[in-house]
């Protein structure tokens, strides 16, 4: 009985040191850190803000995420290849009083705390509560969750509603004596709005459909309404495309330049070596495979190695839908990149796989290795001592976020700052930072096959387009390495990599206005030569 009560007090006390990194991690995410620097996180901000005045949901940012847009799409745009829940969740939130960007972080950490805890419960539930911890103890120091978590990324958003889909259906499973329809209709409308945040969670909703269906003795009554909500939600979605995309029913992608054995490669790449942000790329993975190496070894002495996998696996209910989940996510995500150009498959596509083979990783080695809870909960609680240090130095260390000091950081945004005014039209690569620093719109293009490339006939275009609306286009392209070689040729097309490389002599509408470390500032001249002449030389 005393040793009982030691180790729930152990349990307790890691617990709530875990919950003081969480409020640390939250604290250092909303005012030191304040992570935008990718332009997909600054384009969420950016639809949100329109939304809350009203514009509905568009971006600033023509071209940004659309591999393909016309010359006379207005601007703002609507919002095109990401689902809408989760600016429609920063806009709602900013409602309260909070700006868009603390809105946007503080989605982000709420949601980090409740991927912790629906992960404890989860394994608590499926295996026990010392798999329950090592599971939650393993998540706060795996890399990947804590990078998208502190920042605008819908990742973690997205993550939180699939552990509640699973949470509950996991709870579901739990009582077949007394079970009710509203536990499969709830779990449904979680896995339709994580769908809504993330397109690439579809497979929670085929999963979540077939285990329902078999722990339910193959009856059909439970699965349709766990379907009710993701069916709603596919006709909502589907009527917004079919709105905003001309009559396509999904937004559409340039051509992948990678096959199915590449993206495998990749992914069994990022699995095994991304769980950490030190040392390289080899020794995560040469470290990970020994530590896997110990585990089994111990466990198939100890005869508990083939008990250990099945249990983890396959034979609990609840278990056979993380495993499905995880097999289904990641042949989904394959399939798409091997189909269509989006980011290469690593660390944050594979985030909802990743986060669920950690929990059932620690939930084998708890098992393998046969672990009490009162061990556990001491070596966590130095871990969480450890986690809490790191960020206590964090905040320490690290000056008041001022966005200010990341625009004097780059020539490119400081020179748009100092020269140009709202009744300028930027046009440049991955311009979703001018809306986001200076609220302006813009026009984006993205190094091939992310989209498709600016022809200098595209250019006069929108400068016809645009110039009754603006005082001055400009051309505002970045400057990259090696930016004669033959694959920025590709990527840049041959009018930027030239404009860019200062050979302006077959594009005469092209003034030249600053030459900057960073990148190249052109005025663009609407009223010259005629387009065929310009089209003929591109």
């Amino acid at each position: 009985m005393e040793f009982d009560r030691g180790k729930r007090l152990w349990t307790r006390i890691c617990m709530a040191l875990l919950a003081v990194y969480v409020a640390l991690f939250a604290f250092n995410a909303m005012t030191r850190t304040r992570e935008f620097d990718d332009p997909d996180t600054m384009n969420f901000v950016d639809v949100a803000r329109h939304i809350v005045v009203g514009q509905g949901i568009r971006q600033a940012t023509l071209g940004f995420n659309q591999p393909v847009f016309a010359i006379d799409d207005a601007i703002p745009t609507p919002l095109t290849h990401q689902p809408p829940l989760y600016p429609l969740t920063l806009a709602a939130l900013a409602r309260t009083g909070l700006s868009v960007t603390d809105a946007a972080l503080a989605i982000s950490v709420i949601a980090y705390g409740l991927v912790l805890l629906g992960t404890y419960f989860i394994a608590a539930r499926l295996f026990g509560r010392p798999e329950g911890l090592a599971a939650v103890l393993l998540l706060a120091l795996y890399a990947p969750l804590r990078d998208f978590s502190d920042s605008a990324f819908s990742e973690s958003m997205g993550l939180a509603l699939m552990f509640a889909c699973v949470g509950l259906l996991t709870r579901y499973a739990a009582t077949p004596g007394g079970r009710q329809p509203l536990l499969p209709i709830l779990a449904g409308c979680l896995a339709a709005s994580a769908v809504a945040t993330r397109y690439a969670l579809a497979p929670l909703v085929i999963a979540g459909a077939w285990f329902v269906f078999v722990e339910d003795g193959w009856r059909v009554r439970n699965v349709m309404l766990f379907l009710v909500a993701p069916a709603i939600t596919a006709l909502v979605l589907a009527g917004r495309n079919l709105e905003i995309l001309h009559g396509s029913l999904a937004p559409h992608y340039l051509a992948s330049t990678s096959g199915y054995l590449k993206n495998l490669r990749s992914t069994l790449a990022s699995l095994s070596s991304d769980y950490a942000d030190w040392a390289s790329a080899p020794v995560r993975f040469a470290l990970l495979m020994a530590a896997l190496g110990v585990i089994c070894f111990i466990a198939w002495r100890a005869h508990r190695l083939r008990s250990a996998i099945a249990s983890v696996a396959f034979r609990r209910p609840g278990a056979n839908l993380l495993t499905m989940f995880v097999v289904l996510y990641v042949a989904f995500l394959i399939m798409q990149r091997s189909h269509s150009y989006i980011d290469a498959i690593g660390a944050r596509y594979l985030l909802p796989a990743s986060v669920v083979l950690v929990l059932l990783f620690a939930a084998f080695a708890v098992r393998a290795l046969d672990i009490g809870e009162r061990s556990l909960s001491m070596a966590g609680a130095v871990i969480a001592l450890g986690m809490i240090g790191f960020q206590t130095y964090t905040a320490i260390v690290t000056p008041p976020y001022d966005p200010q000091r990341l625009i004097d950081s780059s020539e490119r945004l400081h020179w748009v700052e100092d020269h140009t005014t709202s009744s300028d039209l930027i046009i440049g690569e991955d311009t979703a930072d001018i809306a986001f620093y200076f609220q302006r719109p813009a026009v984006s293009y993205s190094p091939f096959p992310y989209t498709e490339t600016l022809p200098y006939s595209k250019l006069l275009g929108l400068c016809r387009r645009f110039q009754p609306e603006y005082r001055r286009i400009l051309l505002i392209p970045r400057l990259h390495p090696d930016l004669d070689s033959s694959r920025w040729l590709v990527r840049l097309g041959p009018f930027i990599q030239s404009a860019t490389a200062g050979r302006l002599a077959d594009y005469p509408q092209l003034t030249p206005v600053a030459t900057l470390g960073d990148a190249r500032v052109f005025e663009v001249n609407c009223a010259h030569p005629p387009v065929a002449e310009a089209a003929r030389k591109n």
